[in-house]
């Protein structure tokens, strides 16, 4: 078991063992929940993680493909709805 202090600023700091095993990376967002009184961080998908998932006959350049997902998952993942 691993274990973390809150900052006064109300910041934790996730372990590095954690971070290693989830892959995460300075900017990478969280989702935070509170279930049954715990607090739980799920790590959001990265732009990245869908390459190739997607198929089609249209030739999309990776620059507009990272626009499009990054549209499309922060609409799903806002706060506001």
């Amino acid at each position: 078991m691993t274990y973390t202090a809150l900052s006064e600023k109300g910041q934790v700091v996730i372990p590095k063992l954690i971070r290693n095993v989830l892959d995460l990376n300075p900017s990478d967002k969280l989702q935070v929940e509170i279930v049954s009184g715990r607090i739980i961080l799920s790590p959001l998908p990265q732009i990245n993680d869908v390459f190739g998932v997607f198929k089609t006959q249209k030739i999309v350049d990776k620059k507009r493909m990272k626009e499009i997902i990054k549209k499309h998952v922060n609409k799903k993942f806002s706060r506001s709805k």
